[in-house]
């Protein structure tokens, strides 16, 4: 996920939060890499299951408005046959096999998420991500399709553990969570689902497109 930041888009204040949030889901995947990067050069690689994407079926995620307004950037520069896919589930005329996400495509092992650029942070950090023990502490636990890797017997792991197994921490969830509602702090708890909130973020982000390529039109949407 890539915004030109010279894209008069960027500009106006949506584009300006859905390229904050572009730099937000770049750090995941920088200490993602990291961290499994690190856990091949221990002897403890951790990878998911060939071709799995378990974690995608029966599932629709939830998003932040932001997160919405992404992914009908997205959808609406790069992918726009996807909307159609979308308006298809929505109304309830399209297969939807074994998961209720409209982005998710059964028939295509190893890439069945048509949006994984833009996937939301529940998808992005599945996995491969810290969560925050009582104490405040980072702890770790593999997926459960997930390998245990070789000389390991357990599949939870507290902070120290993480980094004398892997030899480095993945990101943490809360903190990340953090930071992307920081980026639209009055609308924080308005989270709901992809289905529910892709709708007004077509119709959001439309509206800024067309305001960013209008030079007498405001750019505030």
């Amino acid at each position: 996920m890539q915004l030109d930041t010279q894209n008069p888009f960027v500009q106006t204040a949506t584009g300006n939060r859905i390229a904050q949030l572009a730099e937000i889901y770049r750090a995941i995947e920088q200490e993602q890499r990291a961290f499994i990067e690190s856990s091949l050069a221990c002897g403890k690689p951790l990878r998911c299951p060939a071709h799995c994407s378990s974690c995608c079926h029966g599932f629709m995620p939830d998003v932040l408005p932001v997160e919405a307004d992404a992914i009908a950037w997205f959808l609406l520069t790069q992918a726009e046959p996807l909307i159609e896919r979308f308006h298809s589930f929505s109304g309830g005329t399209a297969g939807r096999g074994p998961s209720p996400c409209p982005f998710h495509d059964p028939n295509r092992p190893g890439a069945n998420c048509l949006i994984y650029p833009v996937r939301p942070l529940v998808c992005r950090l599945f996995g491969f991500a810290a969560v925050l023990d009582k104490e405040g502490n980072p702890s770790f636990s593999l997926c459960r399709h997930m390998p245990i890797p070789s000389g390991l017997h357990q599949r939870y792991f507290t902070s120290d553990a993480i980094e004398r197994t892997f030899g480095a921490l993945p990101p943490v969830m809360s903190k990340m969570a953090m930071a992307v509602l920081a980026l639209d702090p009055h609308h924080s708890g308005h989270r709901s689902s992809l289905s529910e909130a892709l709708p007004g973020a077509l119709t959001r982000v439309g509206m800024a497109l067309r305001f960013s390529l209008s030079p007498d039109e405001p750019r505030a949407a």
